[in-house]
């Protein structure tokens, strides 16, 4: 290789090597939007349909979990007013019941003795009646003195009171007005120890802690009845979406035990 060939090839290397690359054709712009045209065959084939634009209301769900709960306006626990032992239930888990109805019986030596210190307090004022009643006559005779009608008087007045206060006992223990109207009454004086725990709303009964032989305390929970045409709803929502809900706004509800049915609140 002569010293004469070395520049000639250095001239043709850099040469190619300095030669430019083809340039692309350049795309013509497109002006205005892109438009697909499709025909009613194209239309049908890929599932697709037209519709006219109207104007409509719009509206946006919030979703939320929550549970169904008793209505605390429609539900009440029954508990023992007096302490005793169960001795007849009246009433199981699930059954409907109306106001006033017997739940079950408690035998408790407490009414007992509460009827008996009534029976007693209204045979002592029947007593100071008649005395009163005997003694205003004598005063219209002059046969008395006013001292002694005064006595009588304040004795029957005083009567009154402690057989007040007897029957007011027994209103406190669940007695209503008919069944001591019937233990004063003349045919029937007997103490009887059973005392009835009665619902005090229609309703269902939706828990029962009492059983034959159970004994109780007062204020001990026995029942518990809940009126079961109208639960409340709790729902547990997110803090993003409160500003979303007011009051009154409808609720449509679905529960896993009826998934096709829809209760709207």
């Amino acid at each position: 290789l002569s010293f004469m060939t070395l520049p000639s090839l250095l001239c043709l290397v850099l040469a190619g090597c300095s030669s430019q690359p083809e340039k692309k054709a350049e795309q013509p712009k497109r002006e205005g939007p892109l438009v697909l045209s499709l025909n009613a065959e194209a239309l049908a084939a890929g599932g697709l349909a037209t519709q006219k634009m109207e104007e409509a209301p719009w509206s946006l769900a919030v979703s939320a979990t929550g549970n169904l709960d008793y209505d605390a306006n429609r539900m009440s626990p029954v508990s023992a007013r007096v302490p005793g032992r169960v001795a007849e239930i009246r009433a199981d888990l699930g059954q409907s019941l109306a106001k006033g109805q017997v739940l079950c019986l408690i035998d408790s030596p407490e009414v007992g003795e509460a009827q008996a210190t009534f029976l007693k307090a209204f045979s002592e004022m029947n007593l100071k009646q008649k005395s009163y009643d005997r003694a205003r006559m004598l005063l219209d005779a002059q046969a008395i003195s006013q001292g002694e009608f005064l006595e009588r008087q304040a004795a029957f007045e005083a009567a009154k009171s402690e057989f007040a206060m007897a029957e007011n006992r027994l209103h406190l223990l669940g007695f209503g007005q008919d069944e001591v109207d019937h233990l004063r009454g003349a045919g029937d004086r007997e103490v009887r120890a059973l005392f009835p725990i009665r619902s005090p709303i229609s309703g269902r009964v939706v828990e029962r802690k009492a059983s034959p032989g159970l004994v109780v305390g007062a204020g001990e929970e026995l029942f518990k009845v809940a009126d079961l045409s109208s639960l409340w709803l709790n729902l547990h929502l997110p803090e993003r979406e409160v500003v979303r809900v007011r009051k009154g706004q409808g609720v449509s509800i679905i529960v896993a035990a009826y998934p096709k049915e829809r209760f709207d609140g």
